[in-house]
C-alpha cells in the first residue's frame, strides 16, 4: 500500500494530464452501476425526488409563460 501511495501524483490546478480516470474499467463500471440505481442518491435521484422537483418547477415556472426549461445539472460529473 505504501508503495502505491508513493506513486500517486497530485496534479497542479489546471495541469493537463493523459490520465483517463473515468475510463478505468473498475471505476467506470462502479459509476455506471450507481448512476443507474434509482435507490441510490449518489448519482441519479430517486423517482420521488424527481417528482417533487417537477412539481416545484411547475409551480415556480408555469408552462404557459415558460415553455422551455434549461437543465444545468450534469449528475455526478
Amino acid at each position: 500500500m505504501k508503495r502505491l501511495l508513493n506513486q500517486l501524483h497530485v496534479p497542479l490546478q489546471f495541469e493537463r494530464t493523459d490520465h483517463t480516470f473515468w475510463q478505468e474499467p473498475h471505476i467506470a463500471d462502479q459509476l455506471l452501476e450507481v448512476h443507474l440505481n434509482s435507490d441510490a442518491e449518489g448519482a441519479s435521484r430517486s423517482f420521488e425526488f424527481i417528482d417533487k422537483s417537477i412539481d416545484f418547477i411547475q409551480l415556480a415556472a408555469p408552462q404557459k409563460p415558460y415553455q422551455k426549461v434549461l437543465d444545468l445539472g450534469c449528475g455526478p460529473g
